[in-house]
């Protein structure tokens, strides 16, 4: 399993100036193409800071309405699913095990009988900590199905007021956009001059 990391690099200016905002280092991945409407990593930064993951993926299910600055509450989890296949969210309230249905990335169909929040969980090892967390967030009705295509694209950016598994109408500062091909290992530094990152490491 290909693993992949993120460096973010600080000068004491720049985090003095985050700390005395209140804001954090925001991580947003990608999912069907787009940017998510979640937040998926946060942190409060320091001089030198390491996000690390693989690419391996659970669903959830959630009560939770899609509005900005909801934070999603998880009913149920799938640890880790298998792309390729379509996992039944059962009457009874749980995912079942993998259906017949193929499908090209990660699916769902709720079989509940109201409609409910679904979207892919992964984690991410944040400065050594592990965190689990929500990626994305789409209503999807009774009886119908879902799929997820998450893609190794993140946008990172700072703000205030937003926590792991936020749910963000749109991202409101200056982002940077990170894609990873071949590639499995980037860093970027934070200008405290434009208060938004850079690709690179921080010009001695």
């Amino acid at each position: 399993m290909t693993s992949y990391e993120l460096k973010f690099a600080f000068t004491q200016a720049g985090l003095a100036a985050l700390a005395s905002a209140q804001e954090k280092v925001c991580v947003v991945k990608s999912v069907n193409g787009k940017v998510s409407n979640v937040v998926w990593v946060t942190f409060k930064p320091f001089l030198n800071n390491q996000l690390s993951w693989q690419e391996t993926y659970g669903l959830y299910s959630s009560s939770s309405q899609i509005q900005n600055g909801a934070t999603i509450n998880r009913l149920s989890t799938l640890k880790n699913a298998a792309k390729g296949h379509q996992y039944p969210f059962n009457s009874s309230g749980f995912f079942d095990q993998a259906n017949s249905v193929s499908v090209k990335g990660y699916g769902i169909v709720n079989n509940y009988g109201e409609s409910l929040t679904f979207g892919l969980t992964q984690t991410a090892l944040v400065n050594g900590v592990q965190v689990d967390s929500e990626l994305n967030a789409t209503t999807v009705l009774g009886n119908q199905s879902a799929e997820y295509t998450p893609i190794v694209t993140l946008s990172v950016y700072v703000a205030s007021q937003q926590n792991n598994g936020s749910v963000i109408s749109s991202i409101t500062s200056q982002s940077l956009t990170l894609t990873y091909t071949s590639d499995t290992s980037k860093s970027v530094f934070f200008d405290d001059t434009q208060n938004m990152f850079v690709e690179g490491d921080i010009p001695a």
